[in-house]
């Protein structure tokens, strides 16, 4: 005789058991797209045999999983997108092949912005550099670059980068000519005469040399293909500074 605490199961009554959970869970993933669709319209969630039975707080947590392996795959993306950054921007072992790049607009409607971006232009050149420049305005890839590498969406330009540090904007690169530590910054870069890109004249972009900025690509029976060479603008970045 089994003792008082002692709980009897067959053997039978687990392989059902276990038999029915696989049934079960086949039918949660087959049915799991119309679940979460439920789920988000904050519908009662029945599983295809007609019960609830933790049906609502299995889907909240499969869809809360699946959020999250969203997350993580997007901030490794964005890492990776970081360092590659990062890498081109950098100088070599030798101390060679760093970059200075600005982040800046052309559109000369917002008059104070507009004259910090030239401001922060005319400083650097004075010191006789090459400067990138990356015109937000001209690029949405470049607006969208700035704003993962401030982790900010409200972001003001200028913002100058040397060797993939952030040096800050306009008022940090004033102060730092004036106190002479942008020249020490500055350190290293080779002096170039005049500082201007004899291809796109300081642009960064040109336009495009594979569609002729008309964005198209090829014609056919099918329609006209998008150009894959330019952006949304028909240009393409400058070979030679950028």
């Amino acid at each position: 005789m089994a003792a008082p605490d002692t709980i009897c199961i067959r053997v039978e009554d687990l392989r059902v058991d276990s038999e029915d959970y696989e049934e079960e869970e086949d039918d949660f993933v087959t049915e799991l797209p119309s679940y979460m669709k439920a789920h988000q319209a904050g519908k009662a969630i029945t599983s295809k045999r007609g019960t609830v039975r933790g049906m609502e707080s299995k889907v909240a947590n499969t869809v809360a999983g699946i959020r999250k392996m969203s997350e993580d795959r997007e901030r490794s993306e964005k890492s990776v997108r970081l360092l590659r950054l990062l890498e081109e921007e950098s100088p070599d072992a030798d101390g060679r092949g760093g970059k200075i790049v600005v982040y800046m607009t052309s559109l000369s409607a917002i008059r104070d912005t507009y004259k910090q971006c030239r401001s922060v232009l005319l400083v650097l050149r004075g010191h006789r550099m090459l400067v990138q420049q990356k015109d937000i305005m001209l690029h949405e890839e470049y607006h969208k670059e700035l704003i993962e590498r401030l982790d900010d969406d409200k972001i003001a330009v200028p913002q100058i980068f040397i060797n993939g540090h952030h040096i800050g904007g306009y008022q940090e690169v004033t102060d730092l000519n004036e106190s002479g530590k942008l020249a020490e910054l500055l350190e290293g870069f080779e002096k170039v005469s005049g500082g201007d890109c004899d291809v796109c004249a300081n642009k960064g972009f040109i336009t495009c040399l594979w569609c002729q900025g008309s964005k198209k690509s090829v014609r056919n029976r099918y329609g006209t293909l998008r150009c894959t060479v330019c952006n949304e603008n028909g240009l393409q970045v400058c070979p030679e500074c950028s």
